[in-house]
């Protein structure tokens, strides 16, 4: 399945880079994870980027926020306190220390009861927070999807964005290998 992303405000492109965040820009993949998510599930599903920039702003590199039926699934950053906050179809917030957000970052659920956060090869945090819905809106880059209303905007420079469904350690490393090959090619691997 294909969807075609549509650019809310002003991004930068740079090729073999990736797209820039202005602060107010978002991308609305026009992706339901109700609705599109073929291989998803509520307490089956991953979502990420790979992140050119270390930035010291608060931001949401993605997320989408349904208070209709209480389900969020966002990453934020707040690199001056060195943690990212995650959730994962859950209103429960987990907190992951993580200093350096180069690279691949992700959130998944492999069941109802953990929600973990990756970067890289390495899972950074495994959290018992409870799944509480499926979000029934369009997914965003720079910005959470807050019930319709472009939210916490990020200027971070992504390479590439995913939803999929959970992945195992194996897979995630396989992803990671591939992209980071990808990105030294070019030259343009953190």
């Amino acid at each position: 399945m294909d969807f075609n992303g549509c650019i809310l405000s002003f991004c930068t492109f740079t090729s073999l880079e990736g797209l820039t965040g202005d602060g107010n820009a978002c991308l609305n993949t026009n992706f339901k994870f109700t609705s599109n998510g073929i291989n998803i599930s509520q307490n089956d599903l991953a979502f990420g980027y790979y992140n050119r920039t270390n930035s010291e702003d608060n931001m949401t590199p993605c997320g989408v926020r349904h208070d209709l039926n209480n389900a969020r699934s966002i990453i934020e950053n707040n690199i001056a306190a060195n943690s990212t906050r995650f959730r994962i179809n859950s209103t429960n917030i987990s907190t992951a220390d993580l200093v350096d957000i180069n690279g691949l970052i992700f959130a998944q659920r492999k069941d109802a009861i953990t929600q973990y956060l990756h970067r890289n090869k390495v899972q950074i945090s495994a959290d018992a927070k409870a799944s509480t819905g499926l979000p029934d809106i369009d997914f965003y880059f720079f910005a959470t999807n807050s019930n319709g209303v472009i939210f916490d905007n990020s200027s971070e420079q992504l390479a590439m964005g995913f939803v999929s469904k959970s992945l195992s350690d194996a897979q995630r490393d396989i992803f990671y290998d591939a992209f980071q090959a990808y990105m030294t090619f070019n030259g343009k691997q953190v």
